[in-house]
């Protein structure tokens, strides 16, 4: 089964203590692996990402909707948390 997160967005709720911003980011968790969709503009995903305890070990794949900041601003943040997992996704993406 899949679930997903919304990392970054234009609202938060209070009681998670999460940061919101101009743009859009979201976790999509399944059984194969992890997908990041989009990666806001940069300032909510990695102060948001930990405090919603996502596990990037498990990425396989980062998806860019299209090319605004607000949607990929965040990009070198997520493959600085990702580490090797970001690595090999972007690999992927270029192949």
């Amino acid at each position: 089964m899949a679930s997903l997160t919304v990392i970054a967005e234009n609202r938060v709720a209070l009681s998670k203590d999460l940061v919101a911003e101009h743009g859009f980011s979201a976790w999509i968790d399944t059984p194969d692996g992890a997908v990041l969709w989009d990666s806001g503009q940069g300032y909510a995903l990695p102060q948001n990402a930990p405090r919603l305890m996502l596990d990037w070990k498990r990425l396989a794949a980062i998806v860019l909707s299209h090319g605004h900041f607000d949607h990929t601003g965040g990009l070198v943040a997520a493959l600085d948390l990702a580490g090797g997992a970001g690595r090999q996704a972007a690999r992927r993406a270029r192949s």
